[in-house]
């Protein structure tokens, strides 16, 4: 995979796993680093091509886009 394939796969992934905890409990960003890691592995991205595709730190990245996604109790 080229590093675009990555990238487009992990805005994919944030989009289908992100977007979907909106209504359906919110899981820990821990959770969701484990799971990103998981599923890029089973689509054949290894962990460092992934953190690289998200700027070096993939747990500050999904808290962003979590944050960006799903808003904080009572906003």
């Amino acid at each position: 995979m080229t590093p675009d394939d990555i990238d487009e796969w992990l805005e994919c992934w944030v989009e289908d796993h992100l977007a979907g905890h909106a209504n359906a409990g919110d899981p820990t960003i821990d959770a969701l680093v484990a799971r990103c890691i998981a599923d890029a592995a089973h689509a054949g991205i290894g962990e460092a091509a992934l953190r690289s595709a998200c700027g070096g730190d993939l747990r500050a990245f999904l808290a962003d886009e979590h944050d960006a996604i799903i808003p904080p109790d009572g906003f």
